[in-house]
């Protein structure tokens, strides 16, 4: 049982109704029979009552959300920016991204993701295919994968090395998220002739 205390009423004496109301509606105040309704706090707790996580409301301690993608993705150099360094050059995966509301600021935060990424471009050519994870709009310069050309001319014949894709099974942990919406995904650079994605899934778990 919680351990709540409230202002007794005391038989053949008269109440103040402002005193009442507070007692039983008090808007979390320690006297106030309204902490039963998700006010309480482990100084309420009787020394007895051991927590188990069957009190545990679902979600109240820890959440998560994920988000994944079917079949092949095809990027093209149509699409891209000349370099790197232009604005804007780093797009957005489809099904490599997610958007979740934390609705308590969490101690940790974990993303977690897994793509497949080949590319079909000869080993001399000079175009570049780069992933990078994008956390709240913002760039993470930690988080970078290159992919490597993938086919090489044999008799006349552009063949692919399957030993050359990548795949790419990232994490990051954030600490001290706030309250509110958040978002990651991951964004891909591509000049060269194509980009063959294969997305897994993008994760994110948080924790109070």
């Amino acid at each position: 049982m919680a351990d709540i205390s409230i202002d007794p009423i005391v038989a053949s004496s008269i109440m103040d109704a402002d005193e009442v109301m507070e007692s039983f509606n008090g808007h979390y105040r320690p006297k106030s029979l309204s902490m039963l309704n998700g006010g309480l706090e482990n100084s309420n707790r009787d020394p007895s009552w051991t927590i188990q996580s069957d009190h545990i409301r679902r979600s109240a301690l820890c959440d998560g959300n994920m988000i994944g993608a079917t079949g092949n993705l095809d990027q093209t150099s149509l699409s891209a920016s000349t370099t790197e360094t232009d604005a804007n050059a780093y797009k957005e995966i489809p099904g490599c991204g997610i958007e979740f509301y934390v609705p308590y600021t969490a101690s940790v935060l974990i993303l977690t993701w897994q793509i497949v990424a080949a590319r079909a471009t000869l080993y001399a050519g000079s175009t570049a295919v780069q992933l990078r994870l994008q956390y709240d709009g913002a760039i993470q310069s930690d988080q970078v994968r290159t992919i490597p050309n993938n086919a090489a001319s044999l008799g006349g014949n552009l063949v692919r090395f399957l030993h050359r894709d990548r795949v790419w099974s990232g994490h990051i942990m954030k600490n001290n998220v706030a309250k509110g919406w958040h978002s990651a995904s991951l964004t891909i650079f591509c000049n060269a002739l194509q980009a063959r994605l294969r997305i897994r899934n993008m994760k994110a778990v948080w924790f109070k």
